[in-house]
């Protein structure tokens, strides 16, 4: 079972600072502005771990499409290179697994990698990972990509007996079980490690994230999300699956004490995911308009005009959301994703301090802590530059950014600069001024190449009214009966 590790581990011990430490840049009287809006920069707040997250992603990426490979089932997968860093990501599609897809795109980045799945991977799949000397293969708990369920004990739509559906579950129950078999030896002859990841999200992190950004009147919509995401993502959509895990994944240590902590854990990642959709940017109920004339005519990707891209940008705008959770900024989250033409996931990107930033080491304070001098912004790199710097391919010209937030004037010119044409912002991107210049970053530049004709660019808004709200929001969720990739 994969565990989280490290200071943003759940499991790690918070130790209280002590007060030449936590005030060493500070005077004193520092947190006076603190308030529930407003918590104090101060504070480290508990993370979800890069592994969940990779996990997440994976999970989410797994239902872009709705015809997987026959006669596997759907997977998403993530391959993470050495340094911890996203690769990439895809999904099986157009008839090849996602494993296979992400390999033969990266061969040459493959070696000492680790792939994450949202399933564990059939024996195609298991023997190109050992031949491409991936590391270490992580996979929830849930049917292989292989598995096929049994059918029903009872009289099918092609009438078939009882002793027709036995003989047909005793095929289906040995084909199982030879190619879990084929895995395992794979897996066993090699030095690839398979590992069953259990998503492991602790109550204290979520008590972290209500403290960071409180949810006040969304509380309900939030469990309304919450139970969404299980009924889609969970163990009910195959009951039945719980029972057989323990032989058929197999996963011997299973029994009901670690099915009850595998179930908590997962819906308190679900919870995570749900704040993340609920709270960050417009919410759930929300439609992409165009900031230009040139976005409104767009041929290329166009969210307004075209009902696939639509769909797409908002799978990519939610994982960006995720990603802005992972920040270790004390108080604004930002999450970018970059897309291929192809809609493979190239590469990904959240704000914080440099990697391996120790707490203490640069400044926290915002444009709202009035008495602090010294500020975060000349120290903290915004999500759409890590994004830029860990791409996976030197060339990016055409690929699509999805952002949580407006690009500031630092990365905007360094977006064109790269080819990169088409930005999707989760933000209200027209109606900013630069006000925040005061504080070291100004957003000017981005609109500025709008109007051009530098960027096509799509923000998020409010829906229209509708005379029946229930439809109009029904209508702007997932449409879980749609989802494709052109």
């Amino acid at each position: 079972m994969a565990t989280s590790e490290g200071p943003s581990s759940p499991k790690a011990k918070r130790r209280k600072l002590p007060s030449n430490v936590a005030n060493s840049s500070a005077p004193v009287g520092q947190t006076a502005n603190a308030s529930p809006d407003n918590p104090s920069y101060a504070k480290s707040y508990l993370r979800v771990s890069k592994a969940n997250v990779y996990m997440i992603i994976a999970l989410c990426v797994e239902d872009f499409v709705d015809d997987p490979p026959e006669p596997c089932k759907k997977v998403g997968a993530v391959l993470v290179l050495p340094n911890d860093v996203v690769c990439a990501a895809d999904c099986s599609r157009d008839g090849v697994h996602a494993v296979a897809r992400l390999l033969m795109k990266h061969y040459d980045k493959a070696k000492g990698s680790k792939m994450f799945m949202s399933r564990k991977p059939c024996p195609m799949c298991a023997k190109l990972l050992v031949q491409s000397k991936v590391e270490r293969v992580l996979f929830l708990p849930f049917e292989p990509e292989y598995y096929r369920s049994p059918k029903p004990l009872e009289p099918d739509a092609d009438e078939k007996t009882s002793e027709e559906i036995n003989k047909i579950n005793d095929e289906i129950n040995e084909s199982n079980n030879t190619q879990m078999k084929q895995v395992d030896n794979l897996f066993t002859a090699s030095a690839i490690a398979q590992t069953r990841f259990v998503l492991q999200v602790e109550k204290p992190v979520l008590e972290d994230a209500e403290q960071k950004t409180p949810s006040k009147d969304t509380r309900n919509q939030i469990a309304e999300e919450t139970r969404r995401l299980i009924k889609k993502y969970g163990f009910e959509r195959n009951p039945n699956w719980m029972e057989c895990i323990k032989d058929e994944l197999p996963w011997p240590a299973f029994d009901n004490e670690i099915k009850a902590e595998v179930l908590e854990y997962f819906d308190n990642a679900m919870k995570w995911m749900a704040r993340a959709n609920v709270l960050q940017g417009r919410g759930l109920n929300y439609e992409f308009e165009p900031c230009s004339e040139k976005s409104k005519n767009s041929d290329a990707f166009n969210p307004v005009n075209n009902p696939t891209h639509a769909i797409q940008a908002r799978h990519f705008m939610s994982i960006a959301r995720f990603l802005a959770e992972r920040t270790d900024d004390p108080k604004a989250g930002v999450g970018a994703v970059i897309v291929s033409p192809e809609m493979e996931i190239i590469s990904l990107g959240w704000n914080g301090f440099p990697l391996k930033a120790l707490y203490g080491e640069f400044p926290r304070a915002s444009k709202d802590d009035k008495s602090i001098v010294d500020k975060k912004y000349p120290y903290v790199i915004h999500a759409e530059q890590n994004a830029l710097l860990f791409r996976n391919n030197k060339n990016i010209k055409g690929t699509i950014l999805f952002v949580t937030k407006s690009p500031c004037n630092e990365c905007a010119p360094l977006i064109a600069m790269q080819g990169i044409e088409t930005v999707v912002v989760d933000d209200d991107v027209l109606s900013r001024d630069d006000a925040a210049q005061k504080s070291g970053l100004g957003y000017k530049k981005f609109p500025d190449m709008i109007k051009s004709g530098k960027f096509v660019c799509f923000q998020t808004k409010e829906p229209r009214a509708d005379p029946d709200p229930s439809k109009a929001s029904r209508a702007l969720q997932f449409d879980d009966e749609k989802q494709v990739v052109a």
